[in-house]
């Protein structure tokens, strides 16, 4: 005779092995994901990584000093990677005098500053670091990947602290910064860039990201990568939902971010130049009058900053597929050498470095 228990069991097997099938599948998907987090995305984008960037008190992450690899990767490139004596990337890892009796001008801005996937002389700081040469300007790239105005601040203020003496800040303030400003970034009362604690299903997504296979995929793709065109943190300029959503947020913070850089740099007797350029996505939409433009080219005439717009070294007659092909890395938003050529002669046409 069957036990009560085993009644039950027959009348519910259906709901039961269903419930065991999902728990399996959730548990195969959590493995699979965190161990495609650990050794695919992880290795192939980030390798070396933790030789030359590190955690810091004041500005979030930063470079180590000195540091120096031969093969940092990005996506399936690889490249050297040098870090100077004053946390900056460079061409080798080189001792550099706070003080210098000559002219000096500091680039700041994100990854596409920092120049992931080339070599420290493509990029286009490393070229308008050649050229200006030849007229005795020493050029310096403070940029850092994931930087953002929050940082910019926090960063210049560090470097005017520790008796670093420049005559100009050369700001490339990215797409994406308005994305970090909004989700990322705040500044505590001592003046040090924290990230906010995430909450809710912001802190849920973040956790799915490294550790389910299933959303990874969703998310990325196989490649692991986020796609060329069509991330919601490049389209803020050109999608009224995602500028209401968090773009006008965002573009405020960082206003008031710049605002007091360019204060800090004025009591300094330091000058300020604001660069901004397209994405992908602003290419494809032939963005041109975008409001990352009219914005910053506002607020550089009202706080007395020299403005270039290099929307136009990319928005072009070109069709954008052609563009895309030409300048940027196969499925990144990055520029390859092409690229980075190209923000260097528009800079340089705008803003020669022959004169102060």
């Amino acid at each position: 005779m069957s036990s009560p228990r085993q009644n039950r069991f027959r009348r519910h097997r259906g709901k039961v092995l269903a419930a065991l099938l999902t728990v399996g599948l959730v548990g195969v998907d959590l493995a699979l994901g965190t161990l495609r987090e650990a050794l695919f995305t992880r290795r192939v984008r980030q390798a070396n990584d933790h030789v030359f960037r590190t955690k810091d008190r004041e500005l979030h992450h930063a470079f180590v000093p000195g540091a120096s690899v031969p093969d940092a990767r990005w996506g399936s490139l690889t490249f050297p990677f040098h870090v100077n004596s004053l946390g900056f990337r460079d061409t080798a890892p080189r001792e550099v005098a706070p003080v210098t009796s000559g002219r000096r001008v500091v680039f700041l801005g994100d990854s596409f500053t920092e120049g992931l996937g080339v070599r420290a002389e493509d990029t286009f700081v490393g070229r308008i670091a050649e050229a200006a040469g030849a007229h005795g300007v020493e050029v310096l790239n403070a940029g850092c990947s994931s930087y953002a105005p929050s940082i910019y601040l926090a960063s210049a203020r560090r470097m005017l602290t520790r008796g670093l003496r420049f005559e100009r800040l050369v700001v490339c303030i990215d797409i994406s910064d308005i994305d970090d400003e909004a989700h990322y970034y705040a500044t505590n009362p001592e003046g040090r860039v924290v990230r906010p604690k995430r909450e809710g299903l912001a802190r849920l997504g973040n956790w799915l990201r490294k550790h389910s296979l299933v959303y990874q995929v969703a998310a990325f793709g196989w490649s692991g990568s986020p796609p060329q065109v069509g991330q919601a943190r490049g389209r803020w300029t050109i999608d009224e939902a995602l500028l209401e959503a968090w773009g006008r947020a965002g573009l405020a913070q960082a206003t008031a971010r710049m605002t007091d850089l360019a204060a800090l740099l004025r009591e300094h007797g330091v000058a300020l130049t604001v660069v901004v350029y397209p994405w992908p996505d602003q290419i494809v939409a032939r963005d041109l009058d975008s409001l990352q433009v009219r914005h910053w080219r506002a607020w550089a005439e009202e706080h007395g900053a020299r403005f270039v717009d290099l929307f136009g070294e990319f928005i072009t007659d070109e069709p954008a597929e052609a563009v895309l092909a030409e300048c940027f890395i196969p499925g990144d938003v990055h520029w390859n050498e092409a690229g980075h050529a190209r923000i260097a002669r528009g800079f340089l046409a705008a803003h020669p470095l022959d004169t102060p």
